[in-house]
């Protein structure tokens, strides 16, 4: 697709001429630009770098302006920054030009640390994916809130009207390095911990009630095991209970519904009761409790035996090839048992007989953030850092983001009813989503962009597939209903605290994966180790880390 159709088909005039000047008065204002073409031919780059804010920046540049950037474009697919429909828009709007070097994401760690350990980095980095910490002692990352509050408008709008504001993209030296993904503040948070879906046919089938507690879910996976859950004759067949230990679904998710808020799966980080502190909630009593009820449903063969081990992908297999499954984790119950079919009445959809379980009495479900770090940062080689603060700028406009959620009107998405987006796939055919990696800048990583137009919403084909929504309504329903924490907080440790975290956490974290799994499978008995394990913890050093954390949450706390 050229250039030139997609100006031609999406956006207005305006924002060729964008100018963003700067937030003081307008006297301020006068003066910085008088100032900006009387040190017009500086040349030095540090001189350059600190005038920069005195200047206007007007898009399209008169001159082109060369930056090289290293960017991740996916894993499996990798998709290069200049197939992106944005990318296109942003490089003719714009006349930047980005010398662009595309890694895979399984490889970008590795490769961007050799760059920086040799000195040959880039201008910037984008949805590069990495955390600032380990780079701002050294001078590499630069800090960026100056730059924001003069050039970056809408981004700034954005922040701002977050709960919390600026305090949720503050690192803990108190600047800000990066640009983040904002989520819509009117949609329903997911959380960073999925929810536990049981089959409810089975739950008729026996004359049972939803679990609203401990004891009830118990006795409901007891039945699964015991009786003919699903019907089929074979009482021995049924799967009560399933995790995916081994990767991404471990049976700590069982928690939130214990009471525990957790900032994400395999994180052994938790809010107080009352949300004054954060716990390393692995050490706690009701941790203990809650660890000595998984044993026992493991015990019991409630919970399927490989539960600690099995991946993601094999609990789908499972799923999806006939396996009779009572209650699993996921974020979405058809990744699990596949699929919703139109061509099958929703009887017959076994997708359809999952319901997400709701909290438990006293608990609510997780919440994730609107804000998730995008991965743009500018470099000290950069000699154009308020440029590039611009240009990230223009991402944020309802303009452009109407380009980066949906891309080209006619053959990207279809208007429905004035205000609903029905996206298209590059046939023409209408399917329920088109391959976001063309639209957001590239696959992999989070991408620095507004994620939702206002105004706007997403078009669902709901009379062919009624369980489209399901998981979104699940979330709007338990919002409503106050059954959902507010987000985590977005604390931002220390170079210092960071470093000596990561140094703590690595002895830690799998020592405590490690006692979870023997205690459940019955390895070590719960009462006779649990004061060793909670003493090994100790000398591993754990409260230090637990005064780190708090450190950090004091301070966002204090920026609020």
């Amino acid at each position: 697709m050229k250039v030139k159709k997609l100006t031609a088909l999406f956006l207005t005039a305006a924002i060729a001429t964008l100018i963003l000047a700067g937030c003081g008065q307008s006297q301020n204002q006068t003066e910085a630009t008088e100032n900006s073409e009387e040190s017009k031919n500086v040349v030095s780059k540090e001189e350059e770098q600190a005038q920069s804010t005195d200047a206007e920046i007007t898009f399209p540049l008169d001159e082109p302006y060369e930056v090289d950037v290293v960017v991740c474009g996916g894993n499996d697919v990798v998709y290069e920054l200049k197939d992106t429909y944005i990318y296109q828009y942003m490089e003719e709007k714009t006349n930047v030009k980005m010398n662009v070097t595309t890694l895979a994401f399984s490889e970008l760690a590795e490769k961007i640390n050799l760059m920086l350990s040799a000195g040959d980095y880039p201008d910037v980095f984008f949805k590069a994916g990495l955390t600032p910490e380990s780079y701002i002692s050294q001078g590499i990352i630069v800090p960026l809130e100056d730059y924001m509050t003069e050039y970056a408008p809408n981004y700034s709008a954005l922040i701002e009207a977050q709960p919390g504001g600026w305090a949720n993209v503050t690192s803990g030296d108190g600047h800000v390095y990066s640009f983040y993904k904002i989520d819509s503040p009117n949609d329903t948070t997911f959380g960073g911990i999925p929810f536990m879906y049981i089959n409810t046919q089975w739950l008729e089938n026996l004359g049972l009630d939803m679990p609203h507690d401990p004891d009830s879910f118990y006795e409901v996976m007891k039945a699964f095991k015991d009786e003919d859950a699903d019907g089929d004759g074979d009482s021995d067949n049924e799967v009560p209970l399933i995790f995916a230990g081994g990767n991404i679904i471990p049976v700590d998710d069982i928690l939130p519904y214990f009471g525990f808020n957790m900032e994400s799966f395999g994180s052994g980080w938790a809010l107080s009761n009352d949300s004054s502190s954060v716990e390393y909630y692995a050490i706690t009593e009701r941790y203990k409790e809650a660890l000595a009820y998984m044993a026992k449903l493991y015990e019991e063969g409630i919970m399927y035996k490989d539960s600690l081990t099995l991946t993601h992908d094999q609990v789908e297999s499972m799923g999806q090839t006939g396996t009779p499954i009572g209650c699993f984790v996921a974020w979405d119950p058809q990744y699990t048992v596949g699929a919703y079919d139109s061509s099958l009445p929703y009887e017959e959809n076994l997708v359809t007989q999952y319901k997400a379980m709701p909290p438990w009495d006293g608990a609510k479900a997780t919440s994730a953030s609107t804000l998730s770090n995008g991965g743009m940062y500018i470099t000290d080689k950069c000699e154009r850092p308020d440029v590039m603060v611009a240009w990230t700028d223009l991402l944020y406009s309802e303009e452009t983001t109407m380009l980066s959620n949906f891309g080209v009107e006619g053959e990207t998405y279809n208007i429905i009813d004035g205000n609903k987006v029905e996206l298209i796939n590059e046939d023409g055919l209408v399917q329920s989503d088109v391959n976001p990696h063309l639209l957001t800048l590239g696959g992999g990583t989070t991408a620095p962009y507004k994620n939702y137009v206002d105004g706007y919403e997403r078009y669902y084909d709901t009379e062919s597939n009624p369980y489209i929504r399901y998981v979104n309504e699940v979330n709007a329903e338990w919002q409503e209903a106050g059954k959902k924490y507010d987000p985590w907080p977005a604390y931002k440790l220390t170079v210092e605290e960071t470093e000596e975290n990561s140094d703590i956490l690595a002895d830690t974290e799998p020592y405590r994966e490690q006692y979870r799994a023997e205690v459940i499978t019955g390895v070590k008995d719960l009462d006779a180790t649990w004061d060793e394990y909670v003493a090994t913890m100790e000398e591993m050093r754990i409260q230090t880390a637990i005064d780190n954390v708090n450190a950090a949450y004091q301070r966002y706390l204090s920026l609020d």
